[in-house]
């Protein structure tokens, strides 16, 4: 988690969409085991499932994803691609299993882009 908080020091702009993604890190928005109100399906994983898994949003989730993946390095891309949603959402919770670097930025800024618009989608 500590990624998102050197990002948000660097770049204020960027503090509540990190704030946002701590919220949903920690279990403390307003997203928790509930029954999907948009498809209808128990969700374990709150988080994971808004990103990647709630049928309804699969048109806005596939524009927002395209714009978010071609900001990636090609090897990103690829790995993230492989990834179930449960990895890609620990993957984007941790900042990507890397310290924190800033030649990651659009990275880094499209991932917080990309939460913040599913998240507004979603609730």
């Amino acid at each position: 988690m500590w990624p998102w908080w050197v990002h948000a020091s660097r770049y204020p702009q960027d503090t509540y969409k990190c704030s946002l993604l701590m919220k949903l890190i920690t279990g403390t928005s307003k997203l928790k085991l509930h029954k999907c109100v948009n498809c209808d399906v128990l969700v374990t994983c709150p988080m994971s499932h808004m990103l990647f898994e709630c049928v309804l949003l699969n048109e806005k989730r596939h524009i927002l994803w395209s714009e978010w993946t071609m900001k990636m390095p090609t090897g990103f891309l690829g790995s993230l691609t492989l990834m179930s949603p449960l990895e890609k959402t620990y993957f984007i919770a941790t900042g990507f299993n890397v310290p924190y670097t800033t030649e990651w930025l659009d990275v880094h800024s499209g991932a917080l882009q990309y939460i913040q618009k599913m998240y507004n989608l979603y609730t």
